[in-house]
């Protein structure tokens, strides 16, 4: 098998990509919201705030303007979202 070979270039914008921190944002929508949780698979809750707390700032970075109702939907109501406090336990 021959071994793939990419620029240090190519790698930080296939790296920036795959966390979604590239392009457009999308629609202010439930779904792409629960989209982009799908392909980045964990979201650290932190409930100190220097400018922000980190999921809030999380999401923005990736989805721009987003609305937390859609959010605590997917958490709380629709339950597609679970909340786990990993870093607390470690």
């Amino acid at each position: 098998m021959d071994v793939l070979k990419i620029t240090p270039q190519e790698a930080r914008r296939t790296a920036v990509a795959a966390q979604r921190l590239a392009g457009p944002y999308p629609a202010d929508t439930k779904d792409n919201l629960l989209d982009l949780m799908q392909q980045i698979r964990c979201l650290q809750l932190d409930p100190i705030r220097a400018v922000e707390r980190t999921q809030y700032l999380v999401l923005w970075s990736r989805l721009g303007q987003y609305s937390r109702d859609h959010l605590h939907q997917l958490l709380y109501e629709d339950r597609h979202l679970f909340e786990y406090w990993a870093h607390a336990a470690s």
